[in-house]
């Protein structure tokens, strides 16, 4: 479960770092199991019934709010809402460029920490409730929504943005809370999650303290289940 920055516990001397030193059948077994769960994590991934299906490893849009609202309070996440046209310049930049960038880490971010849904203004009007007070306004509108007060908006913006400004954007609405398997602390999940799981199990030596109440279980202790989660979470990024 999610937890709040302030039961950070960045040094742990006194945790446990669970886990005997690996045998060779162990480890051989390690190796097999992280294998097989990155594989099994790509070909069972379930698709959304209502969504703007990637050519690639893009974001996955989708395009219902009931499915939006319904996932994000599923996985503890914020709604980023794009309202705009196929047809705009500004649009197709925010959606296809800005979002999609991986220096500053926005589209490692959002998949992450938000579920991202696109609305076409000009066939599909749930957008509309967002767009109050607005007579007149520069495609296209962007929202940060929370799913459990999902009739208003926590920010809105029109037009385009740098993608350095858009970071710290999203960050603002990211970073409240501690996630499961983030043993880095970068509000991302990235290989040095998995490598610092697995020295952890090993015994390795690891350079500072992770963040080890970032447990999956609540056990404040790293284990096997901490980098099998990380591989899945991987996996999915990389869809």
């Amino acid at each position: 479960m999610p937890k709040s920055k302030k039961e950070l516990k960045p040094y742990l001397e006194s945790i446990d770092y669970h886990g005997d030193l690996l045998s060779k059948g162990s480890l051989l077994l390690l190796i097999f199991l992280t294998t097989t769960i990155t594989l099994l994590g790509t070909a069972f991934a379930q698709p959304n019934a209502k969504n703007l299906k990637p050519k690639d490893d893009s974001i996955v849009w989708h395009t219902s709010k009931d499915d939006v609202i319904a996932l994000a309070k599923s996985e503890g996440k914020k709604i980023l809402l794009i309202a705009g046209r196929e047809a705009c310049g500004n649009t197709r930049y925010m959606r296809n460029t800005v979002c999609e960038k991986t220096s500053p880490e926005i589209k490692q971010l959002i998949q992450t920490h938000f579920i991202p849904w696109y609305s076409d203004v000009d066939s599909n009007y749930e957008y509309s409730a967002y767009a109050q007070g607005l007579v007149r306004f520069t495609l296209p509108l962007i929202c940060i929504i929370d799913p459990l007060e999902s009739d208003k908006y926590l920010d809105r913006t029109t037009a385009t943005q740098t993608p350095e400004d858009f970071f710290e954007r999203l960050k603002k609405y990211s970073n409240s809370i501690q996630l499961s398997g983030d043993l880095n602390n970068n509000d991302v999940y990235d290989l040095q999650d998995l490598i610092i799981s697995l020295q952890i199990f090993t015994k390795t030596q690891i350079p500072f303290k992770p963040y080890v109440s970032a447990d999956i279980n609540e056990n404040n202790k790293i284990a096997l289940p901490e980098s099998i989660f990380v591989l899945q979470k991987l996996s999915l990024i990389k869809e």
